[in-house]
């Protein structure tokens, strides 16, 4: 076996080394290198969270956006279909719905009420609709339109509808075995042949005179309801509830209130549906036809006009209603100042609306005015 050999280098300053040479850094090398270091990894650190404060602002924007951009359009269709449904007769009965209906709020914030058949959002039995197409006196059947495109539209068995006569818009009722008068009647059938009969089962009576043409609106399915019910829904928009964590001091949520039973919706008796949330404020006009002749001539701030009208009087008049409301746009911004001069916001347009005085705190949050205008088709 070789013998291993161990050989020196002897360095120029006489030191002797094993093997290879040995090199190193200073201290204050490595000092500088960590120093420039942090320097650069700091302004990668910036640029990374200042995008992604971006990317969260801009996410936060984006989910407001779509909330609002639903809310608006639920809240569209509840005023475009106000009086939808709503007989101009009732006859001896004590109902009397106002189309619409605003409650002022006196330097607050106002409320909404409209009423039809048609304004239950939780389901899909107020959409439904037809007329008498054909009546068979040997059998007492009758037969409906029933070809809608639309099947939301369609009438179906357990549907609770009204009737109302086509021509004079009046209220159809009848007598039951005890000599009640009953408005409220049930969808038994088939499509091709059915019977309409009034709940409860226990007085329960075909309708006694199934003209053709006669109209029916569709209502609810659930019988909970027949012994309370109203024939049409009343929904209530307002502001209530708490602000949940992450909206501006001072707001509320837009709730929508609906019930088939109340003339004016309350919780807790009815559901509230929150449409909503980190609203400061809500206003709404209503533009009055009041002489009749076919144009607006009023804008009425707050229903203030509107609230002398009866019922005939509102539907002839009534042409337009238009809804402001200031909602927060995103999440607080402490790099950011809304812009207001002295603070103030308009809620509405024209003289239409309030003035509403921002905090010192809500003037760090994004705000957005959204106007709503729209011309009730089924008032008239």
């Amino acid at each position: 076996m070789k013998t291993p050999t161990l050989y020196l280098i002897y360095s120029g300053e006489g030191r002797a080394e094993r093997g290879l040479e040995q090199r190193g850094f200073s201290l204050i090398e490595i000092l500088v290198t960590m120093a420039i270091f942090s320097v650069l990894m700091t302004g990668v650190f910036r640029a990374y969270f200042s995008q992604l404060d971006h990317t969260t602002r801009e996410y936060r924007l984006a989910e407001s956006e779509i909330e609002q951009t639903i809310a608006k359009r639920i809240i569209e269709q509840d005023m475009l279909m106000s009086g939808y449904g709503l007989a101009d007769d009732y006859g001896s009965l004590t109902f009397d719905p106002m189309p619409v209906t605003v409650v002022n709020g006196s330097g607050t914030s106002d409320e909404l009420i409209v009423r039809g058949t048609s304004l239950g959002i939780q389901g899909r039995e107020g959409r439904a609709w037809s007329y008498i197409e054909t009546f068979n006196s040997g059998t007492g059947s009758i037969s409906f339109r029933d070809d809608w495109e639309d099947t939301r539209e369609l009438l179906t068995s357990g549907n609770r509808v009204i009737l109302l006569e086509p021509s004079s818009k009046k209220l159809l009722t009848q007598n039951d075995s005890g000599g009640t008068e009953r408005w409220l009647y049930s969808f038994t059938g088939s499509t091709s042949n059915v019977t309409l009969v009034s709940p409860p089962a226990s007085s329960a009576a075909a309708f006694a005179d199934p003209q053709v043409g006669v109209l029916v609106y569709g209502l609810y399915t659930n019988s909970s309801h027949d012994a309370a019910a109203q024939p049409y829904f009343s929904t209530r928009y307002y502001l209530g509830g708490t602000s949940p964590a992450g909206c501006a001091p001072g707001t509320l949520s837009l709730e929508r209130t609906e019930s088939v039973e109340r003339d004016v919706p309350a919780a807790p008796s009815d559901s509230v549906t929150p449409m909503l949330t980190c609203v400061l404020d809500f206003q709404v006009a209503l533009g009055l036809d009041t002489d009749e002749d076919g144009d607006v001539d009023n804008w009425d701030n707050g229903g203030a006009v509107a609230s002398g009208y009866d019922r005939e009087q509102l539907n002839k008049r009534l042409k337009r209603i238009k809804v402001f409301y200031l909602v927060q746009n995103g999440h607080r911004d402490e790099d950011y100042t809304f812009p207001a001069t002295d603070s103030k916001v308009w809620v509405g347009e024209g003289s239409l609306g309030r003035e509403v005085t921002l905090t010192a705190e809500q003037l760090k949050y994004r705000w957005r005015l959204v106007s709503l205008s729209v011309q009730p088709r089924n008032v008239r």
